[in-house]
């Protein structure tokens, strides 16, 4: 086998399991292996460093030698730099435009978390991982099996976001989360609100909403987070929606609404919307994106100012030839430079050149 991909099974599997899929669709699962020996020297004793990114040794008997890789998949774009200092290549799905000057870096599109294994399968690698880990990370094992168990629950397999679906006429869907912090209070949730109000301003049946977390951390560490039971109250979810009414709903939307998120990192919707092909309406991106990014009219709809949202959204409801044109450019994009197939190919082709 020319190819063979150790991965260290510290890793936060519920991100991860992007890549994992990738590289088991372009080597077959012979090709990769879980195995802490290689990973040593890296340490978990900082239990933030769990969630950051997944450290692989790949070997290819072409090019000799070995390549030592770190996919950052972080919602934070701050540079690991015990693993930049241990790798050769350095994959980020949220790099800045600075990242670009470090030798080391790749950037990759906006990924997110899917269903790529049976229940028996996901708890024979977790049970297996997590043992592997006993003694090498602060992350305990119950930690790790609710990320495992994560993509069986809340994630759904890529085949269910890909299954064509009929697009409904003058119909929206939206479904997100109201985070908390000053940066999405001004940014993520205002726009996804304001875009809402447009959507029901110009004829459209708006369905779903934003998800309010309720008392908790959420009011703890935000305490602004209360005024949205007002502020967003005509829009305001109170229940979690199920996952495959979600996607299926999304599907038969008209248009998609997308923001950065958390930290201004690509959020796992951008990546949901390029792979569903939806026409989407969306609020400027703040992190890189690999080849010539998301070119406006062509992928993506970008709304600069709330005051363009309503015309924005009636051009892509009610200009079919002009959605349909998104539609294709969007999923066109995705399976250049987003799906697990290209991240892992991206990613490949960088060791290739640098071995």
């Amino acid at each position: 086998m020319p190819t063979q991909i150790t991965l260290d099974p510290r890793a936060r599997y519920n991100y991860a399991s992007w890549f994992v899929l990738g590289f088991e669709r372009l080597l077959g699962q012979s090709a990769l292996r879980w195995n802490i020996r290689p990973f040593a020297t890296l340490s978990y004793a900082d239990p933030k460093v769990y969630g950051k990114g997944i450290a692989l040794v790949i070997k290819n008997t072409e090019w000799g030698g070995e390549m030592r890789v770190f996919i950052h998949f972080w919602d934070h774009s701050e540079i690991e730099e015990s693993r930049y200092r241990w790798c050769h290549v350095y994959a980020m799905v949220n790099a800045k435009p600075e990242h670009r000057r470090r030798n080391k870096v790749l950037v990759l599109g906006p990924m997110m978390g899917a269903t790529i294994a049976s229940w028996p399968s996901l708890v024979v690698r977790w049970a297996a991982n997590a043992a592997a880990s006993r003694g090498h990370s602060s992350v305990g094992a119950k930690t790790m099996l609710r990320d495992y168990v994560y993509t069986r629950v809340r994630r759904r397999p890529i085949a269910h976001y890909e299954r064509p679906t009929a697009v409904r006429d003058n119909y929206v869907y939206h479904a997100s989360t109201l985070w908390y912090d000053p940066l999405t209070h001004e940014t993520t949730n205002r726009f996804r609100f304001e875009a809402l109000k447009a959507c029901h301003a110009v004829g459209l049946t708006v369905e779903g909403g934003l998800y309010y977390l309720g008392e908790g951390a959420a009011t703890k560490e935000f305490p602004l987070y209360r005024s949205y039971q007002t502020d967003y109250a005509q829009f305001l979810l109170r229940e979690r929606q199920s996952m495959n009414e979600y996607v299926r709903r999304t599907k038969e939307s008209v248009l998609a609404i997308n923001t950065p998120s958390v930290g201004g990192c690509h959020g796992w919707k951008l990546c949901e919307y390029l792979c569903m092909g939806k026409a989407i309406v969306s609020a400027p991106l703040v992190r890189e994106l690999p080849g010539e990014g998301l070119i406006h009219g062509q992928h993506v709809h970008f709304v600069h100012d709330l005051a363009q949202l309503p015309e924005a959204i009636r051009r892509v409801a009610h200009d079919k030839a002009y959605r349909q044109k998104l539609e294709r450019g969007a999923r066109a994009y995705y399976e250049q430079h987003c799906s697990p197939e290209a991240a892992a190919a991206s990613i490949l082709s960088r060791c290739k050149s640098q071995a």
